[in-house]
């Protein structure tokens, strides 16, 4: 390859987390980091290998090797990322999901559930449920699956966080499915995972938000994830609403995945816009872009124990 061409490997995937190979045509468009003008390309996904494409891309060796790569398909949802930053030598490799515009979700049965995702399990076992945990679960696939499709991501996605001394989710001592909704959820905690969280901070695993009752009524302090891009875990905790729970010392925590990592884009595109347009942070756009994030920082899969189907 000459010198001034470098390479980036792209993998498409769909709702399943498998290759993509649903479509006969989807559009490619690349964009270096110093130009708003794309190159095109028009795949056949059914000719890829395991829905890999190999990119052949300009090296600049400056800003303009950050690139943008952004992917299309009709009845599918837009996809892309940015940066994918370039380099001379080694190919990088780019995971991009493409998600049915209106998809359903094909969650795990109970005893699926319990098998491969024991954890999850447990957290969904918590107090207090009524009927026994495998009857409230398939109830909420049922009745409400963008609130149950929430709670999955953010059990997952907790469990995948490792503080000091365990992960976020081994903290909870119950869930509050009554004020469960489609962009967060509510439980007691044990009150050591403040403590864990905080000392997360010097470590850059989490961040402070600032005045968080400001978003979170009467919270007393929040912290959110900061690995990724988007697709952060935020943990906000209301510390003045305590209970003791077998035992164990606990307080309310609230929590959420919020699209943006900064908090201007999240205040401006999600929350102002939410408020808006009567809507919540979508489910969906939390579970493609949390995965896409976990696989472009090279992390376990994210996967919850539910996929997205036509």
């Amino acid at each position: 390859m000459a010198r001034d061409k470098a390479q980036i490997r792209l993998r498409i995937y769909d709702g399943t987390r498998k290759p993509f190979a649903e479509r006969q045509t989807v559009l490619l468009r690349v964009h270096n980091g110093q130009t708003t003008d794309a190159v095109t390309k028009t795949l056949n996904t059914k000719s890829l290998v395991e829905g890999e494409v190999i990119l052949n891309v300009k090296f600049f060796n400056n800003f303009a090797d950050d690139y943008a790569i952004l992917v299309s398909a009709d009845g599918y949802s837009d996809t892309g990322f940015f940066p994918v930053k370039v380099s001379l030598d080694d190919t990088r490799d780019l995971s991009l999901m493409l998600v049915p515009d209106d998809p359903a979700f094909e969650f795990d049965p109970w005893d699926a559930l319990n098998e491969k995702h024991r954890t999850i399990a447990d957290f969904l076992s918590l107090k207090p449920i009524g009927g026994g945990a495998k009857t409230n679960y398939e109830a909420h696939v049922e009745d409400d699956p963008l609130e149950m499709a929430c709670l999955l991501n953010l059990a997952t996605a907790m469990s995948q966080i490792f503080l000091a001394d365990g992960t976020p989710i081994s903290y909870f001592r119950s869930v509050d499915w009554k004020s469960l909704g489609a962009d967060r959820s509510f439980g007691y905690a044990h009150s050591g995972l403040g403590t864990q969280v905080k000392a997360a901070v010097p470590k850059k695993l989490f961040a402070p938000e600032l005045d968080p009752a400001f978003f979170h009524g009467d919270a007393t302090s929040s912290f959110k994830e900061i690995r990724f891009g988007e697709a952060n875990v935020q943990l906000t905790f209301h510390e003045n609403d305590k209970k003791q729970i077998n035992g164990d010392p606990c307080i309310r925590v609230e929590t959420d995945i919020d699209y943006y990592k900064d908090p201007g884009a999240h205040a401006l595109f999600e929350v102002i816009f939410n408020h808006i347009t009567s809507s919540v942070t979508d489910p969906v756009q939390v579970y493609q872009l949390r995965w896409m994030a976990g696989k472009q920082a090279g992390l376990p899969e994210f996967s919850p124990p539910f996929v997205l189907v036509e």
